[in-house]
């Protein structure tokens, strides 16, 4: 517990082994044996204070998809689905179970806040681990929810687990609730010990909690004060030192001298030391006295009973299955999300009505020109690069953070995800393209032959998964959906403007653009007489070849830029 700052979130993280960036000087260990992160986060989970979830999941779908991902695939179905049930039953979710999730920004009715909180809850503790991390598990709650959710996490700790979470403010009857405190101030510990034992400590240093308030309110007050945090500290960090070298000298674990000196003049000479903080002198008759300043042995008791009562590391599902569950689960999340399917779907009816309308059946006039063929095929090239392009960097921004949590929590991998959403998302970006085309094709006249419709189809669904790939791309590189999309289109301007449409004629010191292996058309000459086809020495089947090459040139470092990102944790 501490004021905004004083470093509970990065305690938090450090303990968890789920730092980023930094200096991390020390090490972490439990029951006295250095941590290895990723071993140490398969036993334990962390619930983030945002909650990221999927918000066209149900509750039961959210739970289940994270036992399918997690737990091994030798465990039969109906055991997980078991597991499933259970944590409804303990999170008090069952009256909820068949609710979407929600997110009012995507017009989707969904469940409460306290419900969104213990449905992060839920999926972390899915593998029952022995070790449960929450950042300000009630923030944003109102004081009843939070109490509710406090009882279920007390529920969960009864069952021989550990619960430590970060609180800012909490009431009276969510600290009844608490085991140990661990009170920050400033970034250096002012108590750390029983809850029930810090009233008595910190009325020995002088501040007795008034009658009637709050204790953790209390706290919070005497700790905003620079100077008193900054004593209450440095007598804290004094006392339990000297509590623990009495402690040692009592079971006769401690040397018989310690730098020269005896152990137990240290310790006298410390009790009337009169550089101590004056609030300290009240605090010495405490070191003789177990009840305040317990050790962190004590403390960690229930940590150490809930690592022996749990089983070995869950073997993970093979990545093959893993692939399976994220495609379902794309698939599902495209399905139900009303206003991505009406936004993709209406923008490609409203550009080909719009393009059709323009070039209504060029085809039919005699005194059609070149120039309005030309004009009609890059419109379609156009909005095959803008719509997909941006539609990608937009997506991103949920589907980064969803990704970021499951990768860390160790779901799934990278690998994983992105071929599921490549394979989830294709029938529908090809169905949306496809419709478009035909759209466009028939409505401008182009030449009625079926192999010539295929061809145009064929291309154009090409080009416009090699767009969203670019768009994909710009938003992995970037941090946010915003700038993604100013440098895809960026990019885009530059590639549409030099494809011979727009210029006839290239600068000197732009001449490397056109050059570059992206789609533009060549020179025509032609005459009212004859018909003149454009004959580069390239076949069809060859373009359609280079179309597929650089499609999957690009996907490569997609997925390389994304294992990147992962790595360094830039998602």
């Amino acid at each position: 517990m501490g004021h905004s700052g004083a470093g509970k979130t990065t305690l938090l993280d450090i303990i968890a082994c789920n730092i980023s960036g930094g200096v991390v000087e020390g090490d972490v260990r439990v029951n006295g044996e250095p941590v290895r992160a990723n071993k140490f986060q398969k036993y334990s989970c962390y619930v983030l204070q945002r909650d990221v979830l999927l918000a066209t999941a149900t509750v039961y779908e959210a739970l289940m998809t994270s036992a399918l991902l997690r737990l091994p695939l030798s465990m039969p179905r109906q055991q997980k689905q078991a597991r499933v049930q259970l944590i409804l039953d303990e999170l008090d979710l069952n009256a909820a179970a068949n609710t979407m999730i929600g997110d009012d920004s995507k017009g989707i009715k969904g469940i409460s806040g306290g419900e969104r909180r213990r449905v992060s809850v839920g999926i972390g503790v899915v593998t029952d681990p022995s070790i449960i991390f929450l950042d300000e598990p009630t923030s944003g709650l109102d004081s009843e929810t939070a109490v509710q959710l406090i009882n279920c996490l007390v529920m969960l700790a009864r069952k021989h687990r550990t619960v430590v979470c970060t609180i800012h403010q909490p009431n009276s009857d969510i600290t009844d609730n608490f085991d140990d405190l661990l009170l920050l101030a400033r970034g250096r510990c002012a108590y750390f010990g029983p809850w029930d034992h810090s009233i008595d400590y910190f009325k020995s240093l002088g501040y007795a909690c008034p009658m009637y308030k709050n204790p953790s309110d209390y706290y919070m007050s005497i700790t905003h004060d620079p100077e008193v945090s900054e004593q209450l500290a440095d007598i804290f960090t004094k006392a339990s030192k000297a509590a623990s070298l009495l402690g040692d000298a009592e079971e006769g674990k401690c040397r018989a001298s310690i730098n020269g000196t005896n152990a137990a003049a240290t310790i006298l000479a410390w009790r009337h030391s009169a550089s101590l903080p004056q609030a300290a002198s009240n605090a010495h008759h405490l070191l003789d006295d177990d009840v305040v300043l317990p050790t962190v042995t004590e403390c960690s008791t229930s940590m150490s009973r809930g690592l022996d009562c749990r089983p070995a590391c869950l073997p993970t599902p093979l990545s093959c299955y893993q692939i399976w569950v994220l495609s379902v689960r794309f698939t599902r999340s495209w399905i139900r999300d009303p206003i991505l399917l009406a936004s993709m779907a209406g923008q490609y009816a409203f550009a080909g009505i719009f393009i059709g309308l323009m070039y209504l059946q060029i085809g039919k006039e005699r005194n059609a020109g070149v120039f309005d063929w030309q004009a009609s095929l890059w419109l379609i090239l156009a909005v095959l690069a803008f719509t997909p392009c941006e539609t990608a960097c937009t997506l991103w921004d949920a589907e980064r953070l969803l990704l970021r949590r499951e990768t860390t929590s160790g779901a799934y991998g990278v690998g994983a995800f992105f071929i599921a959403k490549t394979l989830a998302t294709r029938p529908f970006e090809v169905l949306v393209t496809t419709f478009f085309g035909i759209l466009t094709y028939f409505m401008i006249g182009y030449q009625l032959n079926f192999w010539k419709l295929a061809i145009f189809l064929v291309i154009i669904n090409l080009f416009q998964l090699i767009l969203e790939t670019l768009g994909l791309l710009c938003a992995i590189v970037t941090k946010t959906s915003t700038l993604a999309i100013i440098v895809a289109s960026a990019t885009l301007l530059v590639l549409l403007s030099f494809n011979g449409f727009l210029i006839s004629t290239t600068p000197e010191y732009f001449e490397w653009i056109p050059k570059s292996p992206t789609c533009h058309l060549r020179t025509l000459r032609c005459t009212s007489i004859t018909p003149s086809p454009v004959d580069n020495g390239h076949t069809v089947k060859w373009n359609i070849g280079i179309l597929v090459v650089i499609l999957f040139a690009m996907r490569f470092p997609c997925y390389a830029f994304l294992k990147i990102a992962h790595k360094i944790r830039f998602l």
